[in-house]
């Protein structure tokens, strides 16, 4: 398969893990948590969410691997319908893993769109910022937002009041001042 056609398998199928997660939603999500069913069956088994989701998924693979053997024992080949249904709940599963993983292990930090956390490279003595867009301000550190980023020149990389030394730091100052504004 040539790249092109690869790439265009790749945005086709994608955009079919996303309709999918999406139309099964009603079905498998309450309280606006999308995790709700794992939750829920782990809840009345007694175990975890991912153990929840593995006993899922399992049934799923188990699937597949019927697929594949017959595929290898030279059986017959399934439909591209059935290939693509059992294809796409695998891909989807992984995500909804990562979703859990991230959920209880690694507290995924997303930048709402009215923030910009950008590097800016001009001399050594920036860094990171994080900017609203709506106030046209940014973040400091002293966390309050202000009009201009000033000061830099007579800092090191990362260590002006408006500038962060990685794109982390910038996003744990970002997290500090939302968490702030919420109280």
């Amino acid at each position: 398969m040539d790249f092109k056609t690869f790439d265009e398998l790749v945005e086709r199928e994608t955009k079919r893990m996303k309709d999918v997660m999406c139309s099964k939603s009603a079905d498998y999500s309450a309280d606006g948590d999308k995790l709700f069913n794992f939750k829920l069956a782990a809840e009345l088994d007694g175990i975890s969410p991912i153990e929840a989701l593995r006993g899922m998924w399992l049934k799923h693979r188990t699937s597949l691997r019927q697929g594949l053997d017959e595929l290898v024992d030279e059986k017959s080949c399934r439909s591209e319908k059935w290939w693509i249904e059992k294809l796409t709940d695998d891909r989807n599963y992984s995500m909804l893993l990562q979703a859990l993983l991230m959920e209880k292990y690694f507290k995924l930090f997303v930048v709402l769109k009215e923030w910009e956390i950008k590097l800016i490279e001009l001399t050594d003595s920036l860094g990171w910022y994080v900017r609203n867009n709506i106030e046209c301000g940014y973040l400091h550190k002293d966390n309050r937002i202000h009009k201009m980023t000033t000061g830099w020149n007579n800092h090191r990389f990362g260590e002006a009041p408006g500038y962060w030394p990685t794109k982390k730091a910038a996003e744990d100052a970002l997290r500090r001042y939302l968490e702030k504004e919420s109280d």
